[in-house]
């Protein structure tokens, strides 16, 4: 026995719409099993527009030629009746699939219809950052097909709405925004030494210099990881034209772009040289080599963390515990293994060195609308419900808050100390 889901007939035709382009969503990325999916679909009404929606969903499964196009025609029915918040939600999952897809055309009306019904949902700051968020998804979509003119526009409106709610990526949404007028212009892109002498120019700011060096991180991992030989000698001899621009007002800079200079001279090893750098630098410098390290080698886990994390157990010994199981247990079990599964995919997200305070944003919104979801129908005694306390919680991290973990069962505390969202602290204080 599994425990109770969102059934069809529990949900608005809009909200259940929405729901199933997200689970297509999930499936196209690998995220969820088609069968799964598939059995939901096949519990739809046949009536109100919803079976030739579903059959439009299973050729997107299917990965039909079309089908993005004939998802987004199959839900406009659907969606009438369903509030703007509804519609935008749905209509943004439609772009999702028909990204997936790789349908340019229906992404682009699809997250132009979502934005459009978004901008009736109000104007307090969550909602304007979510336009902020959608404005951004389509001016990028117009940068992929060259439309950099259309880019500038969205990207304008998004500058404004940084300013109007104080958003952290302002500085960042401005610097895109002159990429693509750059590129509206043909103007080429400025190259790395231009990012230097400008910062020279502008008075060598520590703020705008730690900006430079989280380029040249991003560079050096680029370089190093598939680079060709040419590509590491220019950015070294890059790296060389910053550390000529004593002082560097940064403790430890010059020294940890020594580090950086070394490994693109080479192989990045652990020579005694470095590690009598390293051992002198700054906790944050340290932490980001470490952090790149961790990139170069392919995001694995220091041995350490690796024993944590062998305390989730895998599928293969998830499925031979349930199978000895009451059914009870069983069905709590399965529930968790998938709430697991999901808050697995956004600590990674939460503890990238790389990640944006907007891919943060967004995944909190991804997990708060599986959370709701997750929710729908539910009795108290659900453990969908503990699974959705979590999800909360992870969310709450994502967007940088202190969420009060006392509300969590063992095993959840267990699972976000071990994916590293709460501290074993935090997890004593609340017991």
């Amino acid at each position: 026995e599994q425990a109770a889901q969102p059934t069809p007939q529990s949900l608005t035709p809009a909200r259940l719409a929405g729901v199933l382009v997200a689970m297509t969503t999930r499936v196209l990325r690998g995220e969820e099993q088609a069968e799964q999916v598939r059995a939901t679909f096949a519990q739809l009404p046949t009536e109100g527009g919803f079976g030739a929606f579903g059959q439009a969903l299973d050729a997107a499964l299917d990965r039909t030629d079309g089908a993005a196009a004939q998802v987004l025609h199959t839900i406009e029915p659907l969606l009438v009746e369903g509030t703007a918040s509804e519609q935008a939600d749905a209509y943004t999952g439609v772009a999702n699939v028909a990204r997936a897809l790789n349908d340019v055309d229906s992404e682009q009306q699809a997250l132009e219809f979502a934005i459009a019904a978004q901008r009736t949902c109000g104007n307090d700051r969550e909602t304007l950052v979510q336009r902020s968020v959608m404005l951004y998804n389509l001016a990028g979509l117009y940068s992929r097909i060259n439309e950099h003119a259309q880019a500038v526009v969205l990207l304008a409106e998004v500058v404004v709405l940084d300013e109007q709610t104080a958003h952290p990526d302002l500085e960042q949404d401005r610097a895109a925004l002159e990429a693509a007028r750059r590129r509206a212009a043909n103007q080429p892109d400025p190259t790395l030494r231009d990012l230097f002498d400008a910062w020279q120019r502008d008075g060598r700011d520590e703020e705008d210099l730690a900006q430079l060096l989280n380029i040249v991180c991003q560079l050096t991992v680029a370089a190093l990881d598939g680079g060709s030989l040419a590509a590491r000698s220019t950015l070294n001899d890059d790296i060389a034209q910053l550390r000529a621009l004593r002082p560097l007002p940064l403790a430890g800079a010059n020294d940890f772009l020594g580090v950086l200079q070394t490994w693109l001279r080479g192989a990045p090893g652990q020579t005694s040289a470095i590690n009598r750098i390293r051992a002198a630098l700054p906790p944050n410098f340290a932490e980001a080599l470490a952090a790149m390290e961790r990139l170069l080698d392919g995001d694995q886990a220091e041995p350490e963390q690796a024993q944590d994390e062998a305390a989730i157990p895998d599928e293969a010994a998830m499925a031979a515990m349930l199978e000895a199981l009451p059914p009870q247990q069983r069905a709590e079990l399965q529930v968790v293994s998938q709430v697991a599964n999901i808050l697995n995919q956004a600590a990674q997200v939460l503890h990238a060195p790389q990640a944006t305070t907007r891919e943060l944003v967004q995944t909190a919104a991804a997990l708060e609308q599986v959370a709701a979801q997750a929710a729908v129908g539910e009795q108290p005694d659900s453990p969908w419900l503990d699974g959705v306390t979590a999800l909360h919680i992870m969310a709450e991290r994502l967007r940088g808050r202190s969420p009060d973990p006392s509300q969590l069962t063992p095993m959840y505390r267990q699972i976000l100390v071990q994916l590293g969202v709460i501290t074993s602290d935090e997890e004593q204080t609340n017991e």
